[in-house]
């Protein structure tokens, strides 16, 4: 998300590599020549006060303030258009990045458009948890079909690390692509076609904020600890018997610390785990808890991740060291961005 500023840092970069440049051929020309050179240009400043730099010409005027306290995604001056690519209202061109503090504004905004989408278009509950009955407590939130607790068959989806939140697999696609490849949508609604009930996990909220404090949530105070919690109060409380997960990046590795911690619980009832880009890994040497994870993964789990090669092309466990750490089958998922795995990977996933 911070990709706009590396073209600054190149600039940068550069000025030093030509200023370099400058004190070398200085030095080879000789000193004598750096002195009168330094003389001659002290005279002409002196025969020309005009060109001194005066203090209401070299003040730089400060920069306006960039608004970035905006109630929608309109008041921000951009929509989604059909395709549902993001751009401006004015005059269609795509999201300008201004500065990062606008940028995760825009995003709080793309996370409230698809979750408005997720309840609207698709049905789905919005659930804080853990229930509280007190005027305020730390709590995070999870998305579930309103059939989750009757439905033989479940799909459970569980994204990565950083600002993502239910819905979301990553906000840059979100933002500089669209929504196809940026949102869980195309799964929620592929999911619902094929009968599926659904929970949307939350892991990256671990803490609330009142005032200027940050307050851990209840049960939920690491990914790891939410993915068992949405297990214990929610998946092994309702009647499905068929689970199925979609465990991209860092949630692949809170997939593996439930199968863990609760191995026999998982067995009985996960059939299929797709892990895209995942970046659990075993060691050397299993045993105990950790071999029966590996074992239950061999069986049961594919892994989609970043390749150059044809979508699903397998890959052997001698051509890339992430294959023999994953514990299952790894496949191409026919592109070389992380976050593009989920899209990419889409139909044999």
């Amino acid at each position: 998300e911070n990709l706009a500023n590396m073209s600054h840092n190149t600039e940068r970069r550069n000025v030093w590599i030509y200023g370099g440049a400058a004190v070398a051929l200085a030095a080879a020309l000789g000193v004598g020549y750096w002195i009168q050179s330094s003389r001659s240009s002290k005279e002409n400043l002196l025969a020309t006060p005009s060109s001194t730099p005066t203090a209401s010409t070299s003040a730089s005027k400060k920069p306006e303030p960039i608004e970035t306290n905006f109630q929608s995604l309109e008041s921000a001056g951009y929509r989604f258009n059909d395709a549902q690519q993001l751009v401006s209202i004015k005059d269609g061109t795509p999201f300008k990045f201004i500065n990062q503090e606008h940028y995760d504004a825009i995003g709080d905004l793309v996370i409230e458009h698809v979750q408005e989408q997720m309840r609207s278009q698709y049905g789905l509950l919005h659930v804080r948890i853990p229930p509280s009955d007190s005027k305020w407590a730390p709590q995070s939130d999870i998305f579930t079909s309103k059939d989750w607790e009757t439905n033989p068959k479940m799909m459970v989806l569980l994204q990565g690390s950083g600002a993502v939140r239910p819905g979301i697999w990553g906000r840059s696609l979100c933002i500089n692509k669209d929504l196809h490849w940026g949102t869980m949508l195309p799964y929620i609604s592929r999911a619902i076609e094929e009968g599926y009930s659904l929970i949307i996990l939350n892991p990256n909220k671990n803490r609330e904020k009142k005032g200027s404090e940050k307050f851990l949530i209840e049960g939920n105070e690491s990914p790891e600890a939410h993915t068992a919690y949405v297990w214990d109060n929610f998946i092994s409380r309702s009647e499905a018997k068929h689970v199925f997960y979609v465990s991209h990046s860092y949630g692949g590795k809170c997939t593996v610390s439930l199968i863990k911690s609760r191995y026999e619980q998982v067995a009985a009832r996960v059939k299929a785990i797709a892990f895209t880009d995942s970046v659990h890994q075993f060691g050397s040497g299993l045993n105990g808890e950790a071999k029966k994870a590996a074992d239950f993964l061999m069986e049961r789990a594919r892994h989609w991740i970043t390749d150059s090669r044809p979508l699903n092309t397998e890959i052997m466990a001698e051509e890339r060291s992430v294959v023999r750490g994953s514990q299952c089958r790894c496949f191409s998922a026919g592109t070389t961005d992380h976050a593009s795995t989920n899209h990419a990977a889409l139909v044999p996933v």
